[in-house]
């Protein structure tokens, strides 16, 4: 009675490797309530035995326990049921207690699901897909001043009275005598228009007196007959060309392909996701510890999506479980560098750099990122380039719009929206570019990581012990090139060239 026991819930743990086999095992602490000498036990345990077929007791010996006063006490204890302890002043102790340390970090679950977030692009093509919105403007602009060319073009009226005279002489063609005299007015009218006649219906003498005298109206060409002997071909032709004789059905098409087999795609398909079902779930395979095959399930994963950042980030977590840490931090690089806004790439970025003991220097500063690279880190560089484009597209849009406002009927509220959409875009280009800037190397769809430190060697080689070489350490970023023989050739930022083996680098986004 004198002792508050405490009896937390029983722990079992299953043996390795066995089914059935479970340890039970359940600790029940004894806090006393005052200071004395106490016997405790003995204690009796008696529990069925299946290996013997009987029943059997063990015991645990009697034990003596001498319970001590504090020098100052701590807490006063009630052992009477319903009555709370009070707690007494508290001594202060000599030694602050211990802060227990942290686990030691361990790689952490994997990510299910796949997501491609594309590769970024080439310099040339990110440019002339920034630079293809202004030149569509510059098109626009010159097609608005096109526009208001023609309109305010002096000589409108008789390109158009000249179109309206020849559609009538296509109508009056199939009209009857009544419908012709009233079309023959509108002609007439017509051609007053375009000779700048003061008559409705002038006379021949009229007509003749502008032919080759310099008297015609000016943007007109000289009038005489060949011109209107054309003019009548153009119509006839016009009016009573050739008839275009489009071909019947023709039966022989049944045997076409996409006719006798339309449920091929279907067929593939439920084929493809049968293949998919039996395929090893890697998932599963790491959740069992086996390693080896989820390696090599996510490892054809990342050769056939190399910007699947699920599957980089995965075969990361399974590599660094096999102690393959350089690689691992490698991909676990790659996986960041595509996808840096998730927290669990951003994490095994992190720990696998640190196991690896090393971090390629265009991504050192996100281990500690300062604002700047805390507002790049929110999207990748593929993503950066994209909204780059974006914003250039939308400026160029925003500048349109103006200069449609001014060349037709003009609104303030159109050009307010059109000047807000403008400088919008030009915040959201600056900060998509500082962005993009601060991946350094990483943003080129070229970059790769060098997994094993070595040598850089001057040719594709390991037979010719002549050439010159250089240290290479692990860890180190660089842009591939050309290719030789399971040999690629390496561009550094310094401008140093070399090769080393295919096996020993990993691209980040190929």
């Amino acid at each position: 009675n004198d002792f508050q026991v405490v009896q937390p819930k029983a722990k079992r743990t299953p043996a390795e490797g066995k089914l059935f086999d479970v340890t039970l095992a359940e600790d029940v602490v004894l806090v006393p309530g005052k200071a004395g000498a106490y016997t405790l036990g003995p204690v009796t345990f008696t529990y069925f035995d299946p290996k013997s077929g009987s029943y059997k007791t063990v015991t645990a010996p009697r034990t003596s326990v001498t319970i001590t006063a504090p020098a100052a006490p701590q807490f006063n204890i009630s052992t009477q049921p319903g009555t709370a302890a009070e707690p007494s002043a508290p001594a202060k102790p000599s030694t602050l207690p211990a802060v227990p340390p942290a686990p030691a970090a361990i790689p952490r679950d994997p990510v299910s699901g796949s997501e491609e977030v594309g590769a970024p692009f080439e310099p040339l093509t990110l440019c002339a897909a920034a630079v293809a919105p202004g030149v569509g403007l510059l098109g626009f602009w010159a097609w608005l001043a096109l526009r208001r060319a023609r309109q305010t073009d002096p000589i409108r009226p008789l390109r158009e009275a000249q179109q309206r005279l020849l559609k009538l002489l296509g109508e009056m063609a199939a009209l009857d005598a009544a419908a012709q005299k009233q079309r023959l007015r509108s002609w007439q009218r017509e051609v007053a228009t375009l000779f700048a006649l003061t008559h409705a219906a002038p006379a021949a003498s009229a007509l003749s007196a502008l032919t080759g005298n310099g008297s015609a109206p000016r943007g007109l060409a000289n009038l005489d007959g060949k011109v209107w002997s054309t003019l009548w071909a153009e119509a006839d032709r016009a009016l009573y060309g050739a008839a275009v004789r489009i071909r019947g059905f023709q039966p022989l098409r049944l045997f076409l392909p996409s006719n006798l087999f339309p449920f091929a795609a279907l067929l593939a398909l439920v084929f493809v996701t049968t293949l998919t079902l039996k395929a090893e779930d890697p998932l599963a395979a790491y959740r069992r510890g086996e390693f080896g095959t989820a390696e090599k399930a996510w490892r054809e994963t990342v050769a056939a999506r190399p910007t699947d950042w699920i599957a980089r980030h995965n075969l990361s977590l399974v590599l660094a479980q096999q102690g393959k840490n350089a690689e691992a931090a490698a991909q676990a690089a790659a996986a960041f560098v595509q996808q840096p806004g998730h927290p669990a790439a951003r994490w095994h970025f992190q720990h696998a750099s640190g196991q690896a003991g090393a971090v390629p220097a265009p991504l050192a500063a996100f281990l500690a990122p300062d604002l700047a690279h805390r507002w790049a880190e929110h999207h990748s560089p593929v993503q950066w380039q994209r909204l780059l484009i974006a914003s250039s597209a939308a400026a160029a849009i925003a500048v349109g719009v103006i200069l449609a406002t001014l060349y037709g009927r003009r609104s303030r509220r159109v050009l307010v929206i059109a000047g807000v959409l403008g400088g919008l875009s030009l915040v959201a280009g600056s900060a998509a570019y500082a962005g993009l800037a601060t991946y350094g190397v990483a943003r080129d769809h070229r970059a790769v990581i060098v997994t094993q430190g070595g040598v850089l060697r001057s040719i594709p080689t390991e037979a010719d012990t002549t050439q010159k070489t250089t240290p290479l350490a692990a860890g180190t970023m660089a842009l591939g090139g050309k290719t030789f023989l399971g040999w690629m050739q390496l561009t550094f930022e310094n401008g140093q060239t070399g090769w080393v083996r295919k096996g020993d680098i990993v691209p980040l986004w190929r």
